[in-house]
């Protein structure tokens, strides 16, 4: 069981960075062009903008500044994924090659330039790469403000009503001079209004249904 646990978390900790490139490519289909380059291009970015990110610091030493650190990490993985998409359009869109076979060829042209870049900041450098925890902890950080995270998130259809923290206009409060009796009923939303009397009688929905009336009902309260 432990080890499905962390089967599943790995699997959305790891998954989540490729969402961006899904929702990009969603994009790029929508244009008409199928580029199954994408995992080349993030790796590509992700190598460049690790080297630029490290030669920074290296080069600032103590004076290195973490927003700026973290600015020309991103400028350099978005001039790396310009770059592959620019070879991918000119070699599907002027050479007319296939998007399939170029897509395929740039995730391993991609993979082998990010490899690349690292075995070479190894060598050079004589150790594994990595910022510093200076760094390590401005990238981590969310770059929201505090009091976005801690706003309460509204129902969603998959959140049960009486476990969301917004106030409902068929709800009640409850107070220990006034248990859960005084809470209202409510067994599904509102009745629709009365049709105007122009309308026909045929197209009237008013009164419901008996089926409808005789619906279960519920009582809830926030306390």
């Amino acid at each position: 069981m432990t080890f499905l646990l962390n089967l599943i978390t790995a699997a959305v900790l790891y998954g989540t960075p490729l969402l961006y490139g899904t929702s990009g490519e969603i994009l790029t289909e929508k244009s008409g062009n199928l580029n199954l380059g994408v995992e080349g291009m993030m790796f590509m970015g992700g190598a460049l903008g690790l080297g630029a990110a490290f030669y920074y610091e290296k080069l600032a030493g103590a004076a290195v500044s973490a927003p700026l650190a973290v600015v020309i990490a991103i400028a350099a993985s978005f001039l790396a994924g310009a770059l592959a998409a620019l070879l991918f359009s000119f070699l599907t869109i002027t050479l007319r090659a296939n998007q399939n076979v170029t897509g395929l060829a740039l995730t391993i042209f991609g993979t082998g330039v990010g490899q690349y870049i690292g075995e070479f900041m190894r060598v050079r450098e004589g150790t594994y790469v990595a910022v510093s925890n200076t760094l390590k902890g401005a990238f981590n950080g969310s770059p929201f403000p505090a009091f976005l995270p801690a706003l309460p998130a509204p129902p969603t259809a998959f959140s049960p009503i009486w476990a969301s923290p917004w106030p409902w206009p068929w709800a009640c409060t409850s107070t220990a001079a006034a248990p859960a009796s005084t809470c209202a009923r409510w067994a599904s939303p509102p009745p629709p209004p009365m049709p105007p009397a122009s309308a026909s009688p045929a197209a009237s929905i008013w009164p419901p249904s008996s089926a409808a009336a005789s619906r279960p009902s519920a009582a809830w309260c926030i306390s």
